[in-house]
């Protein structure tokens, strides 16, 4: 099974040049911080309920746009095989994609994270 990425329509979804992600993940609720480095305004990613998150670094190639949907999710795919997880614990989770200058950050939650511009531009 191959992943197939949709885009996601976000505020943050073309900004060319979004870094320095900070995470604070406490009890399920994930809260994300992004920079938009040529204007220096902040967005904060939020979600109530995270069911995980997991951050890689990538060089180089970057694709389009910065947030997506991941159809087929080969994580969730896993997920569902483990014999440690409750019943229906998966049901109606969803992945989410969100490309920065240097990581990718991968959610899986139940819920569209939210996002928003957290100050003014410098």
């Amino acid at each position: 099974m191959d992943e197939n990425i949709q885009n996601w329509d976000t505020p943050i979804a073309w900004i060319t040049h979004l870094a320095n992600p900070t995470i604070h993940f406490f009890r399920g609720r994930l809260s994300i911080t992004l920079e938009n480095l040529d204007t220096g305004e902040n967005w904060q990613l939020q979600v109530r309920e995270a069911v995980g998150y997991k951050v890689t670094q990538h060089f180089g190639m970057r694709r389009l746009a910065n947030t997506f949907v991941v159809k087929e999710s080969l994580w969730i795919s896993a997920l569902h095989r483990e014999p440690m997880l409750i019943p229906g614990q998966l049901d109606g989770v969803r992945h989410y994609l969100i490309e920065t200058m240097s990581e990718n950050i991968e959610i899986l939650t139940k819920e569209e994270p939210s996002i928003f511009k957290t100050d003014t531009p410098r």
